[in-house]
Order: structure tokens, then sequence, then C-alpha cells
């Protein structure tokens, strides 16, 4: 930081105190010194001592500004994170229940695979992260000894040869591994035996898992020897996807799903106290006050969704915080920018939903906010459409009836009906 940019930063009334203090301590100190001296009143002995002092004292007094320049750095650095997928776990908040629901799976004798359900943008790739995070899994798994791989299947993963050797270098990297194995199907099968002969588990976190399912070059044989490692290896998969692997009518993947756990786990919106947390310890970090009408306004703009709370949070720092506007001010500029940020998301997303699933939601958002029972739409179908939108967090329940959670998108949605 520049001499300008410190000048600029401490404000003139800190440092004409602090100059104050320092003159007034100096003269004061003197003063004492120059009475009790052999030379009293002597005024090189006075002068001497005031010089003596201001050496003594401006250290501190440097180092009391440069404690104040950092804290208001600190407080000038937005909390929030939008945009990548979160990497460090103490940056992560909420899903307790989902991280408790994937560890379980994991413990007793015998490994199950989870299939991790979520739209996009909500949150996937950040969970992924969270529960492979090494500090993470020794609080929950400490008295196992489990290895958990992350593979992004759009991450050059090309064919069954580039997944097997990912996979392979990755173990390899992770565990330390000097000696050499083909980096194919028997080559996997033989590190994972030697493994297995350690009594270490392996987890593979298959993101992005339509990639896999919709490309014909992974193949029925790809699957089925998927399927035949979990049977017969201690080794559990992950998927991750926005669509339920068992929506997809491929033959190919019917059997290979029969070793999952039937029932997903899916990413929907945060519960309150979760939503709370969210917004108020990132707060904390950087001294920015939130009041009870900024984050129940933050809550029904952004919805349950992190990604969406993050956001909204981010613009709400940035216009509260360093322009210091007042709430009816920061409401309206927020959501004006929110929404012309998020458009394209929306339209994206709207892209990829099936005609019940935008039915509703026409219907949800043509009498926003008020909820609706939908009692004269239901059909079967219809119900478990509901069920699979209130899972992903996009519509919330109140009152016996249901609502769009994000206020925003509700008004976005009327613009585009």
């Amino acid at each position: 930081m520049t001499t300008r940019k410190i000048v600029k930063l401490v404000p003139r009334k800190l440092i004409t105190n602090y100059l104050i203090e320092v003159i007034l301590g100096g003269i004061l100190s003197a003063a004492i010194y120059t009475l009790i001296s052999e030379k009293l009143g002597s005024t090189l002995t006075f002068m001497f001592s005031l010089v003596v002092l201001m050496i003594i004292i401006t250290p501190f007094l440097i180092y009391r500004l440069y404690k104040y320049v950092k804290v208001e750095k600190i407080r000038h650095i937005n909390p929030y994170i939008v945009g990548p997928p979160i990497r460090n776990p103490n940056d992560f908040f909420g899903r307790r229940n989902e991280v408790h629901t994937f560890y379980d799976r994991l413990e007793g004798s015998q490994l199950q695979s989870s299939m991790i359900l979520a739209v996009n943008r909500a949150g996937k790739t950040s969970f992924l992260n969270y529960v492979s995070n090494k500090e993470t899994l020794d609080r929950y798994m400490g008295d196992y000894d489990v290895l958990i791989i992350y593979v992004d299947l759009n991450s050059g993963i090309n064919n069954p040869q580039d997944f097997y050797s990912h996979v392979y270098n990755k173990i390899r990297e992770k565990r330390k591994i000097s000696y050499s194995i083909p980096s194919d199907m028997e080559g996997f099968k033989q590190i994972l035996t030697r493994l297995g002969e350690k009594n270490r588990k392996v987890v593979i976190l298959l993101d992005e898992f339509e990639t896999l399912a919709s490309s014909d070059v992974f193949d029925s044989n790809f699957f089925i020897g998927l399927r035949s490692l979990v049977s017969y290896s201690d080794i559990a998969l992950c998927t991750a996807s926005f669509r339920n692997p068992h929506q997809n009518q491929s033959d190919k993947i019917k059997e290979f799903l029969d070793i999952f756990n039937p029932d997903p786990i899916y990413l929907g919106s945060l519960d309150l106290e979760e939503a709370d947390d969210l917004l108020k310890r990132p707060a904390e970090k950087v001294s920015f006050s939130l009041s009870t009408e900024d984050i129940l306004a933050i809550k029904t703009m952004a919805g349950g969704l992190p990604s969406c709370l993050q956001h909204v949070a981010h613009l709400w720092y940035e216009y509260k915080e360093r322009y210091s506007k007042a709430l009816p001010q920061v409401q309206k500029l927020v959501e004006a920018e929110f929404t012309q940020q998020q458009d394209s998301y929306f339209s994206r997303y709207i892209g990829q939903l099936n005609p019940d699933e935008t039915f509703i939601l026409t219907l949800l958002a043509g009498e926003y906010p008020k909820p609706n029972t939908l009692d004269q739409h239901e059909s079967k179908q219809r119900i478990t459409t509901v069920k699979d939108l209130l899972n992903y967090g996009i519509i919330a329940e109140k009152n016996e009836g249901y609502y769009i959670s994000s206020s925003v998108f509700a008004n976005w949605l009327k613009q585009a009906i």
C-alpha cells in the first residue's frame, strides 16, 4: 500500500489526536525530567529530553497507525465469494444434514454409493470439495482410512483410458505410490486390490456425471466394469448431477445405477439458521454490520441457495459499506443489479426445465408472493414435480402453499411470461 493511499485511508482527526498525544506527553515528560535534573531549568536538557522521548514514542505511534490501516484495509475486502466453487472449508456454510448423510454411508463394514442432485450453480462442486477436504475427512472419518478422489468429468476426460489414468494418477499422488501399474481397467483393479489389502477404502466423486452418461464413448462395457469394481472391491462412487440419473433412458447405465443408494442427497435451500450463518459469519470478519432488516431483505431476494445468497450479500456489501447507501436505496440497487447479472443464468435454467416444471413455476410467478396450493392443477406427475422443485430449493412451502423462493427470480419470470 503506497504512502498516498495510507494518508487517504487514515482520517486526519486520528493523525491530529496522535500528534497532540505525542507532543503533550513529550512536554510533560521533559518538564518533569528538567525539574529533577542537576541542570534545573536548562534549555539544553529540556530539548534533549524531548528528542529522546520522541524517539521512544514514535515506534508506538507507527505501530498504532499500522494496526488502524490494517483493520481498515480488511474492512474494504468484500467477504462474500461469488462465482468459483468454495475450496476452503472455513468458507463453506450449511449442509449439515447432507454432509452427515454422505459420511454415514461410508461407515460400517461396506461402503454405499450416493447420488448428489442439485440445480446448476447450487453448490455441487463446493460440496464435493468440502467432503473430500482432508480437514473435513479427518473430523468425520477419523477412525477410518478413507481415500476420496475428486474427478471433474469436464476436465479433458474424453474416453475410458483418460478416466482410469486420471483416477490412477490421483491415487498415486495421494498415497505416494511408487510402483508402476497400467493405467487401464486391469491396472485399476490391481491398485484397488492392494489398497483393500491394507483396509483402505476408496470413494470416487464423479462431478458433472451427465457428461459421462450422455457420451457414446463411454459405452455399456465401461459402466459394467465400474459396477463390478464396486460390487467386488471396497470402493464407492458418488455422482453429482442436475437430474436424477434414473431419469436417463439409456440402457447402458440402468444396471450400473443399481449399486447406488436409492435415496439421493439433494442440495436445496439452506435452512434459516444456515442461511443466517452464511450471511453473518463473513460479515463479522470485516466488522460489517448487517441488521435484521438487511438479512431478511437479502434472503427474500436470493432465496435459499448458497450461491444466490453469496451473490446478493456481495452486492449488499458494496452498496451499503463502500458507498454508504441507505437501506431503501441499497435494496433497490441490489435488486436491479442482481436481476441483470442473473439474467443469462435464469434463461439457461428455464431452458433445462421440463414442461411440468415450467408450468408450475409460471403459475406461482403469476401469483407471487401469495402461496398457491396448486390443488386445482394437481396430478400424480405434478405432485412429483412439486416435490422435486422443493428438493432443489427453487420453491418453498408456507402456510400449506407454495411460492418461488427467490423474489428476484419470481419477478424475472413474470417478465418472461
